[in-house]
């Protein structure tokens, strides 16, 4: 069981983070993507646009493991697994 009250102001405060990291990160693979399709995109552009695209993955992967590494600090050892495993599970619904 969660300890909601410590462990809800940390998921409010990462909550407009991640929902910002996520668009970014669909934003850059929908241009990837429009790249790949377009008959006239240049691998320069495609190259560009991965490593625009990578650079949104890891941003987001950051908010994550901040997220988290911040409740590690609330969840009893114990119970992280679980609580991680649920907490990401929140996350993708929000």
């Amino acid at each position: 069981m969660l300890p909601e009250a410590q462990v809800n102001p940390i998921v409010v405060k990462y909550r407009d983070r991640l929902t910002a990291a996520r668009e970014a990160m669909i934003r850059e693979e929908r241009a990837l993507r429009a790249l790949l399709v377009a008959d006239a995109s240049t691998r320069a552009a495609l190259d560009a646009q991965i490593v625009k695209t990578e650079a949104a993955r890891t941003a987001l992967s950051r908010v994550r493991l901040d997220l988290l590494w911040e409740l590690r600090t609330v969840i009893p050892a114990t119970n992280r697994e679980a609580a991680f495993r649920c907490a990401e599970l929140l996350l993708r619904r929000r």
